[in-house]
């Protein structure tokens, strides 16, 4: 995000989810001009971060990207080139299009979004990453931002009961620096990034999009060579718990066998009591 855009969005957070969906359109235009014919439609999803390794106020969006889309037609096209330069034009002009829209009633904003459409010329800054190479992967990298906090105790390297000194590496760089803050300005910095009340930070476009995923499933998972990726096959929690468990072979600590044994354990009886009468809670039992 650019520089001047950071305090509009420092003040209103409610447009975060316009920076999300100005990425992901961006994403879904760029893909769709692979195939002049039939335009294919990706599966999109983007993570809003607020904030930088300084724990300063800096707004950016990671997208996750199919290598590939879905045709009109119903068949899968992949894709090997994304069109990196496009995109940044289509970040600059999608962003400012739907903040535009938004923000029509305050003028200071409007303002700024026409000086800044002339200001940068060849669009946005984007950092577009390599594909990743399975979809092992790919959900690493989804576990990594969509639930990263901002900052992880690891870094937090020194404090003495009034200073707050912290690591990080400076990308400009490449080198790993230090900063040190007093108690007070550490805790204001990061509680900038707690979000409000019921505030997603993770969106679905295109295929990913919850109204079009079940419509357009059968015919992914029909087109794409990885239909048990597109539809896996659903495992209740007790299945789900014995597949996990059946993998976990550790030696008994007295005879050093690995082999072990099931036991089904019965809890004990609760009773509610309503209005004089009791009845009895469902019994739950547990399976090791």
């Amino acid at each position: 995000m650019p520089s001047e855009l950071r305090p509009l969005l420092f003040m209103d957070r409610s447009l975060l989810r316009i920076v999300a969906k100005a990425a992901s359109a961006a994403a879904i235009h760029a893909m769709g001009t692979r195939c002049k014919a039939y335009a294919p439609l990706p599966g999109v999803m983007a993570t809003v971060h607020t904030y930088g390794r300084t724990l300063d106020w800096h707004v950016h969006v990671h997208v996750l990207v199919t290598r590939g889309g879905l045709r009109a037609d119903g068949v899968w096209q992949p894709i090997k080139i994304f069109p990196a330069t496009q995109y940044r034009k289509l970040w600059q002009f999608y962003l400012l299009k739907l903040l535009r829209q938004r923000l029509r009633k305050n003028k200071s904003a409007v303002h700024l979004i026409g000086y800044l459409h002339h200001k940068y010329k060849t669009g946005f800054i984007v950092n577009v990453m390599s594909h990743y190479r399975n979809g092992r992967k790919a959900a690493a990298y989804c576990c990594r931002y969509t639930g990263r906090p901002p900052l992880s105790e690891r870094r937090i390297v020194a404090y003495d009961g009034q200073m707050v000194t912290l690591a990080y590496k400076d990308y400009r760089d490449g080198q790993d620096k230090t900063l040190e803050l007093p108690a007070v300005e550490f805790l204001l910095r990061l509680l900038q990034h707690v979000p409000p009340r019921y505030q997603r930070s993770v969106f679905y476009f295109g295929l990913y999009q919850p109204a079009r995923r079940r419509k357009n499933v059968d015919a992914v998972a029909k087109a794409s060579r990885y239909a048990d990726q597109v539809r896996p096959v659903l495992l209740s929690p007790k299945a789900r718990l014995q597949a996990a468990f059946s993998r976990m072979r550790t030696q008994c600590p007295d005879c050093g066998s690995t082999e072990y044994y099931t036991e089904e354990i019965r809890l004990p009886e609760r009773t509610h009591v309503q209005t004089k009468a009791k009845t009895q809670s469902a019994q739950l039992s547990l399976r090791m």
